[in-house]
């Protein structure tokens, strides 16, 4: 699957209807999920298609583009379309979910822990004939955290992954459970969703489930999970409050919740949609589990990452009211 970025941030999938909607002047770029990158053969005349559509478009609406990397189209569109893009240097993409997608600083890139290679393996395969094309590598740090948490995993567990988006720990993690069905895999975009089996190489007859819905409403019962994993994904929660109170509910007492965020968020504003941040730092964090119950058991830093576990139930709840308590008659 390709997805269309509009310069209004929005992102649509990428098929000759929303190609007829760009309005003249627009700038745009072509996102590719991991099917791109791999080079799905079912996808490139499908692909070659689309961005023929959008080379016509730069002459007759004046749009431009930015390059894109290697993807699963004819080698000389992709060519073409690189060589009529405005000039920008490959360091202007970074990784988020399944996706490539455009930023204009390269120092941004290093904010998101990530390092860009000099040249694609996929071009070295290919005699350098890409264009535009480059490989972006996860931070190793991120993976010594999620490698800590996996450690923990128990066979028998019951386990639900909010904000998933297709992280690369999730075959690991299936590898680790008895039962697949065990493994419940949330996520606020379908598009993530639908791309995840393919590629993360899990196929779709393991039994687990893909759910979309957000943190603050989630579809299962009370006391449902006795392990919530929180991998990148709780700076996106529109409401943190509200959230962790939902996720104090579908837990299981003396669950466990592990929670992984980089201190060096991006300078987004308020969390008003899942692709903003809530730019809550780590103590402020600790707090609101704080607040719901829920105890720290374990702080672990990997730069610019730390983990954070949780325990629910593991703090004395009639203390913790006791303590509101007397704060309140203070303040009276």
């Amino acid at each position: 699957m390709a997805i269309l970025l509009l310069d209004n941030g929005e992102e649509v999938e990428l098929n000759k209807q929303a190609i007829s909607k760009i309005k003249p002047k627009s700038s745009i770029a072509v996102l590719f999920s991991y099917n791109e990158l791999f080079r799905n053969k079912n996808l490139k005349q499908e692909n070659s298609e689309k961005l023929k559509l959008l080379l016509n478009l730069k002459e007759k609406k004046q749009i431009q583009f930015l390059p894109m990397p290697f993807c699963s189209a004819e080698q000389k569109i992709v060519e073409e379309f690189n060589r009529k893009a405005i000039n920008a240097k490959p360091e202007g993409f970074y990784t988020e979910g399944a996706y490539l997608k455009p930023i204009s600083l390269y120092e941004k890139i290093r904010d998101k822990g990530l390092e860009l290679m000099a040249t694609c393996r996929k071009c070295l395969l290919h005699a350098k004939k890409c264009p535009g094309c480059f490989e972006v590598i996860s931070g190793r740090n991120l993976g010594l955290l999620v490698d800590t948490i996996l450690k923990q995993i128990k066979s028998n567990d019951v386990v639900v992954d909010i904000g998933c988006g297709q992280g690369f720990y999730i075959s690991s993690l299936l590898g680790l459970l008895n039962n697949p069905t065990h493994l419940f895999l949330v996520d606020p975009k379908t598009v993530l969703l639908k791309e995840l089996p393919t590629a993360r190489d899990i196929g779709d007859s393991r039994g687990l489930h893909l759910i979309c819905s957000i943190a603050e409403y989630m579809p299962f019962k009370s006391k449902a999970f006795n392990v919530m994993l929180l991998i990148n994904s709780f700076s996106h929660f529109s409401e943190p409050l509200k959230a962790v109170s939902e996720i104090s509910r579908v837990l299981k007492e003396h669950a466990s919740v592990y929670l992984i965020e980089s201190k060096e968020l991006s300078a987004e504003s308020e969390a008003k949609t899942y692709d903003k941040h809530n730019m809550l730092g780590m103590d402020e964090i600790k707090g609101i589990f704080a607040s719901e119950g829920f105890k720290l058991t374990l702080t672990k830093k990997a730069e610019p990452y730390y983990l954070l576990v949780f325990e629910k139930g593991g703090q004395n709840i009639k203390a913790k009211y006791s303590n509101c308590t007397r704060m309140y008659n203070r303040c009276s």
